[in-house]
């Protein structure tokens, strides 16, 4: 199984980067899309690109329900081989959390190894 996230933020050079490394982690690809920060957010994005971290998209827009299926869609038709395995379903942090009754962290064992990752 492999875990993919969407980042979405505007303007947020001071915890961008900290959130892409913590999220790059557990998650196996991270498609950020950057909602026309003006601060050096989209740079900072772009100075993490590589394997684990995407920089998509850079669109003045304002947040909406929409933008997350707009990333899974453009990453969901390409070829498993491009985006290192298939995608979930789109989720926000809040949603992952709603609902779970399961521990915070559990063991997952990869094709690379075993792994700690968080369920919360």
């Amino acid at each position: 199984m492999r875990i993919h996230a969407i980042s979405l933020a505007k303007n947020e050079p001071d915890v961008i980067g900290s959130c892409l490394d913590e999220a790059a982690r557990w998650c196996d690809r991270i498609y950020a899309y950057d909602g026309g920060s003006t601060d050096g957010t989209w740079e900072r994005v772009e100075e993490q690109a590589g394997p684990a971290v995407v920089p998509w998209r850079r669109k003045e827009e304002t947040f909406r329900e929409g933008l997350r299926a707009e990333v899974f869609a453009a990453f969901r038709a390409r070829p498993r081989r491009e985006i290192g395995g298939a995608c979930s379903t789109p989720t926000s942090s809040t949603s992952m959390t709603r609902g779970t009754s399961s521990p915070p962290y559990r063991s997952v064992t990869t094709s690379s190894g075993p792994r700690t990752r968080s369920t919360t």
